[in-house]
């Protein structure tokens, strides 16, 4: 695989910790993450009408760019993954860790096959997102009922519009990126990444001054604002827990809400086979 790589003498315009290139739920979550753990973000915002229908993977990005997430997706028909029921999936947690519960890292076990099917999770729903490090900012260690080992960040607690849950749950991701410090950088459309000895050390935006080159001292996450989300039924007046979602060893992760209560759980059709279930086990 052939990346553009960079030397020491590289000119970077701009330099943070976190890179975020669009405002999709995924994006702005994590940006909220990262600022909260005391990181330098850029939140980037491309110009609507840019936007396709899905966000992994854009015609508009360089080969290298390209060549890299086709890669990290070798194994998967991407063009047969079928489109979920809902974008913005509700899991049930049997208890949900208080905030500074859970934080210790672990090494994840490889596994393959659940890797690959946590992937075609993400990759078809629009909360879906890609960071390019496999160990993000502070996680709760979740055991799913699948057995796999999930990486949870909650951002905080919410109670959407009923009538509009995806756009309520938007609204609050916004309102708390303004009160963690983030401001959005507008028509600032991603062209590529930038490597180092095939490593993603930046990457490269369109913007109305022209190129802007950001260097990311830890990751990128992509992600892109399509839609609109598609989203489940929820009673009036519920909580649920806005949170990233990944899995343990992959970087493929998607915005979640999350309930410790059956009947909302029940109302939103969440299930094993769709969002699963949860419990915290000590890392």
């Amino acid at each position: 695989m052939r990346h553009i790589t960079v030397d020491d003498e590289f000119d970077w315009d701009d330099e943070v910790d976190v890179i975020c290139t669009d405002t999709a739920p995924g994006g702005l979550a994590t940006a909220i993450a990262a600022a909260r753990a005391g990181g330098a973000v850029m939140l980037a915002s491309a110009d609507p009408s840019t936007c396709e229908t899905d966000w992994f993977g854009s015609p508009q990005l360089d080969d290298p760019t390209a060549t890299y997430l086709h890669e990290l997706t070798a194994d998967i028909e991407l063009e047969s993954l079928p489109r979920p029921s809902v974008d913005l999936p509700v899991r049930l947690a049997s208890a949900l860790p208080a905030a500074d519960e859970g934080r210790k890292r672990r090494i994840a076990t490889f596994d393959g096959a659940h890797l690959r099917d946590w992937a075609m999770q993400c990759i078809p729903v629009r909360t879906g997102y890609l960071y390019t490090r496999v160990t993000g900012w502070d996680t709760a260690a979740w055991q799913s009922d699948d057995g796999g080992r999930l990486a949870v960040s909650e951002i905080g607690v919410m109670s959407p519009d009923v009538d509009d849950v995806g756009g309520s749950v938007l609204t609050w991701l916004t309102a708390a990126a303004e009160d963690a410090g983030v401001s959005v950088d507008r028509s600032t459309v991603l062209q590529r990444l930038i490597f180092d000895d095939g490593v993603v050390v930046g990457a490269e935006f369109d913007t109305e001054g022209g190129a802007l080159t950001v260097r990311a001292r830890h990751g990128v996450l992509l992600c892109r604002a399509v839609g609109p989300l598609v989203t489940p039924t929820l009673p009036q007046g519920a909580e649920v827990r806005v949170a990233l979602v990944g899995r343990a060893a992959s970087r493929f992760g998607r915005v979640e809400l999350l309930t410790t209560d059956p009947a909302v759980a029940a109302a939103a059709g969440a299930c094993p086979n769709v969002s699963g279930s949860a419990r915290h086990c000590e890392a």
